[in-house]
Parts: C-alpha cells; sequence; structure tokens
C-alpha cells in the first residue's frame, strides 16, 4: 500500500470511530470501488445551525446538514476539497455556488486528519466557532457574515452562547444518546481569512482555516 493510501485507510478508521462516538454526525464513503480506501464523503451533522433568515431578519433553524468532501489526488499535500450541500447562513461557508468552506492550501497542515476537520465543521454549524467581522481575516461570505453581526448584535446568539452548545461527542464511555451541553468550553479553532484584496484585484474566494496553537 502506499503512503496516500495508507493516509486515507487511517482518516477512514478515524472518520468511522468518530461517527460512533457521535449522536449528531454521520459520514458515509461514496463511490468505493476494489476495495480502495474512501476519497470521497458526505457527513450529514443531526445539530442545530441555521439555514436561512426571516423577512424579519430573525434566524431560520434546521438541524439537518450535508456536507461533501473529496479528497485529490495530491491529498494529504493539498487540502480536501469541500462543497456544502444543504441551505446554510454562515459567514465561513458559502451560501451559493460553489458551495466552498473556509479552508485553503497555505494553511492546510497535512498532519491534519479528516475527523478533525468533520468536528470543526460541525462547530461552525453551531456557531461555536465562526468569524463575521469585516476586517482580517475576511469571511468567505460577506452577506452573511453583515447579517451574522446584527443578529449577534441582537441577541440571537454569541460566541458564549452559540446557536446549539450541545458537544459532538458523547462524553467517553457515556451510551447513545446521552450527549447534552456541558460547562467546559468546546475545542475551538481559528478561522483565518486572507488578506484584503488590493484595488482592481478580484476578492480571494476562500477563507483561511487553522487549528490554535
Amino acid at each position: 500500500m502506499d503512503p496516500r493510501d495508507r493516509r486515507l485507510e487511517a482518516d477512514a478508521r478515524k472518520v468511522r470511530e468518530l461517527v460512533h462516538q457521535s449522536d449528531l454526525i454521520d459520514a458515509v464513503a461514496v463511490g468505493t470501488t476494489g476495495g480502495r480506501p474512501p476519497e470521497v464523503w458526505e457527513v450529514t451533522y443531526r445539530c442545530r445551525g441555521i439555514v436561512g433568515k426571516n423577512p424579519d431578519e430573525s434566524p431560520i433553524y434546521g438541524e439537518y446538514h450535508r456536507v461533501r468532501i473529496e479528497l485529490g489526488r495530491d491529498y494529504p499535500r493539498t487540502p480536501p476539497a469541500f462543497q456544502w450541500l444543504t441551505p446554510i447562513l454562515h459567514p465561513n461557508i458559502e451560501g451559493r455556488e460553489p458551495n466552498r468552506v473556509c479552508i485553503d492550501q497555505a494553511h492546510w497542515q497535512p498532519g491534519q486528519h479528516l475527523d478533525a476537520v468533520i468536528l470543526m465543521m460541525g462547530e461552525m454549524v453551531q456557531y461555536k466557532n465562526y468569524h463575521a467581522e469585516d476586517s482580517p481575516p475576511y469571511p468567505l461570505d460577506r452577506e452573511a457574515a453583515a447579517w451574522a453581526r446584527a443578529a449577534q448584535a441582537v441577541g440571537h446568539f454569541s460566541k458564549s452562547r452559540p446557536v446549539d452548545p450541545r458537544p459532538l461527542l458523547r462524553p467517553e464511555g457515556a451510551p447513545p444518546g446521552t450527549t447534552e451541553p456541558v460547562a467546559s468550553a468546546p475545542r475551538r479553532v481559528r478561522i483565518l481569512g486572507a488578506s484584503a484584496p488590493s484595488p482592481g484585484t478580484a476578492r480571494p474566494s476562500r477563507v483561511r482555516l487553522k487549528g490554535d496553537s
């Protein structure tokens, strides 16, 4: 087995362990053939997130979210490609085509496994992890970011009071169905953006995602 296949096998094992430890996350390998390790995943989150806004600008909540993850030929040297498949309103996920998620080559760490990225995106859905400020790092979806700043100002959510406070993983040893909010803060990652675009140039289309040191 070549190094890339060994990495894909390790990722598959970690993703399946993650699913086993969560009541809120499911992941299915797509299009596997010939006994090869998975290169495409579809991940489902069954946690509370924001899927749109009402005419009065209040959030529309949803509890079903899906993302497609493709591990390309140069993975893990290059990051996975993400496409969000369900409606979402989040500063760091594109709400329109091509529905990308904020991760890029510049801050991808090849040692970062797929299960950790799946957890990061789940915390983004829950609004535990987001960057809405119109300053470096810049949001990926600026229209959603402007809405999020206003929604935060009127108290719909905040980083200390997320949309869904539940942990994505059950406490170790807990049986299924026991996921409850906990007092301790969840593990967070920083969302880092590209530099401000120069006059006359296109704004970078992605926002970088980097873990805390």
